[in-house]
């Protein structure tokens, strides 16, 4: 698999301290990548870094919310295959690798994601009650060794119940895609409304089992401040009931309001 079809494009916004630290992470891959800095907010600090280690920078002179930054990085490599990097994250040096061979498995594939872990503070999480359950949801979707799944009935099973997708940790292939936007209309929740959204599209998503992105928790990460603004909540009220009859969808509202102390740095 040649190095030009795959790009990461991290989405860098103001001075985040993870930054440097990331981009690292994205160059000590076994099989390297294209690496594009996207930004609707240019700063000396990002042109500092993306000129130590030579990288492109893409800037977003029309953003309107995070769904436009999205859809700006999706868009701003020609790769065949495309993972938008989250700055504050971690992937570990098989991410690239083991992507590519699950894609090169089934030519229809949409998407590839893998399992995560956390990070809060110095301290690495490899499990808790959110993760437990999102690992449950995926091995019965994914059962019998499944790799990939292909209906639309089983590809919106593992977004039921919440999103199971970690979105940092998802190499698109945009071939296979076309063009794609994220919507405006969500700041917290528009990965789980876009995997909803290519649910109806023909191909599969495919699973990559083994943790290989680590997810850092903190208190400023977008997540974070929409479940302290209550966006996140609204957001999922409304997702769930683009899926069950509303009764049904309230009751896992409340139950999935839970999962939100996974968010908070300890």
């Amino acid at each position: 698999m040649s190095t030009s079809e795959h790009a990461f494009c991290v989405l860098a916004y103001e001075e985040s301290p993870h930054l440097e630290t990331c981009i690292a992470s994205l160059l000590a891959q076994t099989v390297p990548s294209q690496v594009v800095l996207v930004t609707s907010t240019p700063s000396t600090f990002i042109e500092e870094l993306a000129v130590k280690y030579e990288l492109p920078i893409q800037v977003n002179r029309h953003h309107k919310g995070i769904g436009s930054d999205w859809t700006f990085a999706y868009r701003s490599s020609p790769a065949r295959y495309v993972t938008l990097a989250h700055q504050d994250d971690l992937y570990l040096p098989g991410y690239t690798e083991r992507c590519l061979q699950r894609l090169s498995q089934e030519r229809e594939t949409l998407i590839v994601f893998t399992d995560y872990c956390e990070k809060v503070g110095n301290r690495l999480r490899k499990t808790n009650l959110n993760l437990t359950i999102k690992r449950l949801v995926l091995s019965v979707a994914f059962a019998f060794h499944k790799t990939h799944i292909q209906s639309r009935f089983r590809k919106k099973g593992i977004l039921r119940l919440g999103s199971s997708i970690p979105c940092p940790s998802v190499m698109y292939h945009k071939v296979q895609i076309g063009d794609f936007s994220f919507s405006d209309d969500y700041h917290v929740n528009l990965d789980w409304e876009a995997w909803l959204r290519l649910c109806d599209r023909e191909g599969s998503f495919a699973w990559v089992r083994e943790p290989l992105l680590i997810h850092r928790i903190h208190e400023g990460s977008q997540t974070s401040l929409g479940i302290q603004e209550n966006l996140r909540s609204e957001e999922d009220r409304r997702l769930f009931e683009q899926i069950w009859p509303k009764p049904i969808a309230a009751i896992l509202h409340r139950l999935y309001a839970y999962s939100y102390v996974s968010n908070q740095s300890e």
